[in-house]
């Protein structure tokens, strides 16, 4: 039985052409192709021109004039966090001194800020933005693939390390880039695991389950991160919690989850060649695995730098230099391991909030809409939102988030996601709208109709 949502009447708010239901146009279409179906080649560099994501950003800005009657404005409280995000890196640079150095820094964080917009603009489309979606799965499940067959093949990851085969794979780019993108996809398993439970037969839903568990296991096995450890189950509980499971339905969930992957760390971590126990007990014994690993002395020596300086920060590309007083001297060429910690260090405290007001924006917009029904990819997303804002923002907390490309696509794609909502149901008539009253009652009675039958046959 299909439980898509009713259409909803437009008076002009994004325009009567082009209207989410309306064909896309090709540039558009090029664009989703080009970035969700090939950012697994992400740190692929080619030369003299750089990362191929490159060609996607400019050919989704030559699409954004067939995207005029689409909503350009992003929701107010992103909007908001986006400018006064680059305000205040661009204030602090001018204040500190601006640096060429600094300037492509400047560029940098600018070219993420308008991919965002850009993906926002031209995802407001339900084809382009279901596209956009599966090809994020299908790329999730092949980067989990061929991270599996590195490890099997050349004894890479969970520990294991063989010299020979960590210098044939490092020299073949499309595999190390493809085994290097494993640890991001569990952005494809969290739109799988939402697609898997809109399909409409059980076998569907628990294969869909199982794979998206599978990635999640593969991008925790490739690299033995730590974020993985604490996303994984987070990610899970906002799913559970989103959507409108009962409370022993949701309890039972939570704890499967939870007891799930607490096995799974605490097996690993109890292994004599943990590589992840090696980790950890030798940052907090003051020493360190190698330079590169020491996250807790790149923290510290950050937490010292703002303290000195937490208005105007430092300036653009001036990390390595503010933290060096404060980290020892074979360390000193540590970048940033913590976005927050370097957009406070380099552009100051404000300029830190501004990224989670950001963050805030995308995830108030979404969270209203989280248990919209249908099947649509559209409604998939929308279900899936908290819990793809939320592994963003954790990407934050372990790392540089900021020059990941597939986190600011994710948030526009989000956002796109809202107003293809907006534009088919009405904004007031979300299932969680802010303020419930008579009027929106009313509005809202298609979105519980479509509802019932879903809920009836649970």
């Amino acid at each position: 039985m299909n439980h898509e949502l009713p259409p909803r009447k437009v008076s002009g708010r994004i325009g009567a052409a082009p209207t989410p239901q309306a064909r896309p146009a090709a540039l558009q279409s090029l664009f989703i192709w080009l970035y969700a179906g090939l950012w697994i080649l992400g740190w692929v560099v080619v030369p003299e021109v750089g990362r191929p994501e490159k060609f996607a950003v400019a050919i989704g800005l030559l699409a954004i004039p067939v995207a005029a009657g689409y909503r350009l404005m992003m929701p107010a409280t992103a909007a908001v966090g986006v400018a006064g995000l680059l305000g205040s890196y661009v204030l602090s640079s001018l204040i500190n001194g601006l640096t060429p150095h600094g300037i492509e820094f400047i560029l940098s964080l600018a070219a993420r800020a308008l991919f965002l917009w850009v993906c926002y603009a031209l995802l407001q489309n339900k084809m382009v933005i279901g596209r956009a979606m599966w090809l994020l799965i299908v790329s999730s499940v092949i980067s989990a693939v061929v991270a599996d067959y590195v490890m099997a093949r050349f004894g890479i990851g969970v520990g294991r390390l063989d010299p020979i085969g960590l210098e044939y794979y490092l020299l073949d780019p499309f595999t190390f880039s493809t085994f290097a993108s494993a640890q991001l996809a569990p952005i494809g398993a969290i739109l799988l695991f939402g697609a898997a439970r809109a399909m409409p037969k059980q076998a569907w839903r628990i294969a869909g389950g199982v794979a998206a568990f599978l990635i999640c296991l593969t991008a925790y096995g490739g690299y033995v991160r730590r974020e993985h450890l604490i996303s994984i189950p987070l990610v899970l509980l906002v799913l559970a919690f989103g959507g409108e499971r009962k409370a022993r339905q949701k309890m039972r969930f939570a704890l499967i989850a939870a007891v799930g992957f607490i096995g799974v760390a605490a097996w690993d971590y109890m292994r004599e060649d943990s590589l992840i126990g090696l980790r950890i007990e030798s940052e907090f014994a003051g020493g360190f695995v190698d330079p590169a690993e020491t996250r807790l002395t790149s923290f510290y020596g950050q937490v010292a730098a703002i303290a000195a300086n937490p208005i105007f920060g430092y300036g653009a590309g001036e990390h390595a230099a503010a933290i060096s007083p404060y980290v020892p001297a074979e360390e000193r060429f540590l970048s940033g391991f913590n976005t927050l910690g370097w957009l406070a260090v380099e552009g100051g405290l404000p300029c830190a909030l501004f990224y989670l007001i950001m963050l805030l924006g995308v995830w108030r917009a979404v969270w209203r809409w989280r248990s919209l029904p249908g099947s649509e990819p559209f409604a998939v997303v929308l279900r899936c939102g908290p819990a793809l804002v939320l592994q963003v923002l954790l990407w934050g907390v372990f790392g540089n988030a900021w020059d990941l490309p597939l986190g600011w696509f994710v948030l526009g794609m989000i956002l796109a996601a809202v107003r293809i909502a907006e534009h088919t149901v009405g904004a007031q008539a979300a299932p969680f709208a802010w303020r419930a009253g008579p009027a929106i009652q009313q509005r809202r009675a298609p979105v519980l109709a479509a509802v019932a039958p879903r809920q009836a046959k649970r």
